[in-house]
């Protein structure tokens, strides 16, 4: 018997940092999506690709609304913890990146949470494989991970 969609979607999830903590979706990432995951789920007979802390959401907290956004509260993108995301609007969206210094002449830049699971990589990894999550350049991911330039050279 095929387990159901929510267990297989939490034997994916590392709850290892407790109810506080982010809840990393361990399953496959989207290419160049600044690690947002892909849950790939089955309604009626079509398939659908779905962003794991969507999912999370509606799981937990029941339907997303027609619209609606799922923000993170932590910054961390692939953390699918209901206790760090709320609903919200683009405008919401863009708001808090620029709020919190993510945001700048239309661009994203990496979070402190991003840069700290960075830094903590231990050797060996796939560079290339974990800047594609981090939707970041091997040569960014390898000046963060070697703490290159003075302070944080991706924010100012």
């Amino acid at each position: 018997m095929r387990p159901s969609l929510a267990e297989r979607f939490w034997s994916r999830v590392d709850r290892s940092a407790g109810p506080l903590g982010c809840w990393l979706w361990m399953g496959t990432r989207k290419r160049g999506s600044l690690g947002y995951g892909a849950v790939t789920v089955r309604e009626a007979g079509v398939r659908r690709v779905l962003f794991p802390h969507r999912l999370s959401w509606a799981l937990t907290l029941g339907p997303v609304p027609s619209g609606a956004l799922v923000l993170h509260s932590c910054d961390v993108p692939f953390c699918v913890n209901p206790a760090h995301l709320r609903l919200g609007t683009q405008a919401d969206n863009v708001h808090d990146a620029q709020a919190r210094g993510r945001y700048r002449n239309g661009r994203t830049k990496l979070t402190l949470a991003q840069l700290a699971l960075i830094r903590s990589l231990a050797r060996p990894f796939n560079a290339a494989s974990q800047a594609r999550r981090c939707g970041i350049s091997r040569r960014q991911l390898m000046r963060v991970w070697k703490g290159e330039g003075h302070g944080n050279p991706y924010r100012s």
